[in-house]
């Protein structure tokens, strides 16, 4: 069980460097408010003052930044500037 929260906390925490690397700041907003602080889809919309609809089109240009950054982080040396 101990093994399990620390992978996840792990995780979490390399999706926040991915997300604190990403430029465009709509993006890093509604994925930290998804996925890192838990926020509802709704209260995302809200909190930035867009429609449900916008938050979704942005979450979909966001996956995509995030898995290209994703993917560069994994291809790295241990000395990348991206992670």
């Amino acid at each position: 069980m101990l093994e399990m929260l620390e992978e996840t906390t792990k995780r979490s925490q390399q999706a926040q460097m991915i997300i604190n690397k990403m430029g465009n700041e709509q993006h890093k907003a509604v994925l930290m408010n998804y996925y890192i602080l838990g926020l509802s889809w709704e209260k995302t919309a809200e909190t930035m003052h867009y429609s449900l609809r916008r938050v979704f089109q942005i979450h979909g240009i966001a996956l995509l930044e995030f898995e290209a950054l994703r993917n560069i982080a994994v291809n790295c040396s241990l000395n990348c500037d991206i992670v």
